[in-house]
């Protein structure tokens, strides 16, 4: 079992394990190329104080880069190609903003809960 970490942090407790950190092992453990990445949820709301308060996953591929991550319960189910544009997954519409030669934006689909920015390595 993976512990939701919301919950810890509302209970005061430190987070011991974190969705994507176990998303990563178990990647890596099936021989995937598999980075963790810092992200910012909220950042459009607070500024860049929230840069670290989330991670998402890069992985490397048959010479292609996809961004995954198991952190936002709101987000794509699939990962998605790490490049500019739209990616649609059933119903909903991502889309992925390159701001930087390193700095990303993931735009949610409209219904969304929560904005936010991933910083790839």
């Amino acid at each position: 079992m993976v512990p939701y970490e919301n919950l810890d942090i509302q209970l005061g407790r430190p987070v011991s394990l974190e969705q994507n950190a176990g998303l990563a092992m178990l990647l890596r453990s099936a021989g995937f190329e598999v980075s963790m990445v810092e992200g910012g949820v909220m950042r459009q709301a607070h500024g860049d104080a929230m840069w670290g308060n989330h991670s998402a996953l890069v992985i490397d591929l048959d010479g292609r880069r996809w961004v995954a991550d198991a952190g936002i319960g709101d987000g794509f189910m699939e990962p998605l190609p790490l490049r500019e544009g739209r990616h649609t997954q059933g119903e909903f519409t991502y889309r992925l903003e390159r701001l930087t030669s390193d700095t990303w934006c993931f735009h949610h689909h409209p219904g969304r809960r929560l904005p936010s920015r991933r910083r790839p390595p």
